[in-house]
């Protein structure tokens, strides 16, 4: 939920907020240990070495998105940010899912937009294509 109000927000105003950001942080950081402490808590080490790798593949991922795109018309800070948090929450797997989803799903858009400004630079706000990968990843942890 927390992610669909980024998105909105991203949508609206093509940013994400860093006051937000960081109230939001106590939630992402205690998402992966929570579950674990009540059921196993001697699985947390293992449970927070895999949420640092997530949040270092969602930073890692999308700044090098922001690196290799023009200024202006790539990922922004805000991006960055929270898919590191997010990666956190959800871990190295579920994060390579999500970012995976939102990229395949942001090809499309691009390319429909970037023909309707006839290849002028393009702005869209990923973390929608980022909250439909989260919707993903819930639907394959429900199935699976």
């Amino acid at each position: 939920m927390l992610v669909v109000g980024f998105a909105l927000y991203d949508i609206r105003h093509k940013r994400v907020p860093n006051k937000a950001l960081v109230l939001s942080l106590p939630f992402f950081l205690s998402a992966p240990v929570l579950p674990i402490y009540v059921q196993n808590p001697s699985q947390i080490p293992s449970v927070l070495l895999g949420a640092l790798l997530g949040s270092a593949i969602g930073f890692g991922v999308l700044l090098a998105a922001a690196l290799f795109s023009k200024p202006g018309a790539g990922v922004g800070g805000g991006d960055i940010k929270l898919a590191a948090a997010m990666g956190f929450a959800y871990g190295a797997n579920e994060m390579l899912c999500i970012l995976l989803t939102a990229s395949l799903l942001c090809i499309p858009v691009v390319i429909i937009c970037r023909k309707a400004k006839h290849g002028q630079a393009l702005s869209l706000p990923f973390v929608p294509f980022m909250a439909v990968g989260c919707l993903v990843v819930a639907g394959i942890r429900i199935l699976i």
